[in-house]
């Protein structure tokens, strides 16, 4: 398997643009997260859906006590305008200072391992500075999938 067969190509975030159009490339391509390029041109960051939300929809301490949390909570009864004022703020007090990135010629297995080290599910591509595309886990699964292995059940 190599990463060039499973990358997925996305857009990418640039100073000024709303939340709304970064969370619509991710729905979009199906992945967690694009890259930020600055107004250099230089790819120097990531925006997140999870780190997003994280940052704009979740005090600290909702998080702390998220087991014994009720589903009555007052300071949610108007999510849809909160969802609303987030999607329409701009991306760059949301960018993640990290890029990490791979390059298409690394195996999968590389890949994965440099995923785990960094406690992410997804990684961005990029070839002689050039940006090509993420992968993620989920995409890797789905290309396992499509090798179509029969597998015999235990007796």
């Amino acid at each position: 398997m190599k990463l060039e067969n499973i990358l997925i190509p996305t857009g990418v975030a640039t100073p000024g643009m709303l939340i709304r159009d970064v969370f619509t490339e991710c729905v979009r391509a199906q992945v967690p997260a694009i890259p930020f390029r600055d107004e250099n041109g230089e790819l120097t960051g990531r925006v997140s859906l999870r780190d997003t939300m994280k940052k704009s929809c979740l005090p600290e301490y909702l998080v702390e006590m998220a087991y014994v949390l009720g589903n009555q909570l007052s300071c949610t009864e108007d999510a849809e305008e909160k969802a609303r004022e987030v999607l329409c703020q701009q991306v760059d007090e949301y960018v993640m200072p990290r890029l990490y990135s791979l390059t298409t010629d690394i195996t999968v297995i590389k890949a994965l391992a440099v995923m785990e080290k960094h406690n992410s599910n997804y990684a961005f591509i990029m070839d002689d500075g050039v940006y090509k595309g993420v992968v993620t886990t989920l995409a890797i699964a789905r290309r396992m999938i499509a090798l179509d292995i029969i597998c015999s059940k235990p007796e």
